[in-house]
């Protein structure tokens, strides 16, 4: 499964098995992520530690878009309150903003992207320009492995005071 914007970015989810070994990756083993342009949109292959070791000087990873090094997270099995906490809500609202056309959400999900990257709900991968030459980050969310990816803004072009009020009210609701 994948994440797509409005701008066609469909990221795939992170791998159950080292793309090189096949072998089940574990909790708590570091992770690399390698994301290369394919012929029908991005290709994402994770690899454990000791393949990354063999395989990290290689064609590969050196004509990748991007790459990153991450912890391979334990699954969290519990049940769901029926009220959500403030951060669960920002995330809720910036997974739906995110993949929005609306300049507006757009821009909200940009802050919101900041704000749960500072909670460390989320986090901030990596950054590139795409085809439409606009700055884009990739954030992954901690507990889902799934990337997101957000347009980036110039905080000069955002109405900041505006933005914090809508954003407050939706999470104060």
């Amino acid at each position: 499964m994948s994440m797509k914007t409005f701008f066609g970015i469909e990221i795939p989810k992170r791998n159950a098995k080292c793309a090189h070994a096949d072998e089940e990756l574990v909790a708590g083993e570091r992770v690399y992520s390698v994301i290369n342009q394919g012929e029908e949109g991005f290709l994402r292959d994770d690899f454990c530690e000791k393949c990354w070791n063999e395989i990290k000087d290689g064609e590969s990873v050196r004509s990748a878009l991007t790459y990153w090094k991450s912890v391979y997270p334990e699954k969290k099995v519990e049940e769901k309150e029926v009220f959500l906490d403030r951060d669960e809500k920002a995330l809720s609202f910036f997974k739906t903003m995110a993949s929005s056309t609306s300049l507006d959400e757009q821009q909200q999900a940009y802050i919101l992207g900041l704000y749960l990257a500072r909670r460390r709900q989320i986090y901030n991968r990596k950054e590139f320009i795409n085809d439409d030459e606009q700055a884009t980050i990739l954030f992954e969310v901690a507990s889902t492995q799934d990337v997101i990816p957000v347009r980036k803004f110039e905080f000069s072009d955002l109405d900041v005071d505006a933005i914090q009020k809508v954003l407050a009210k939706k999470l104060k609701d």
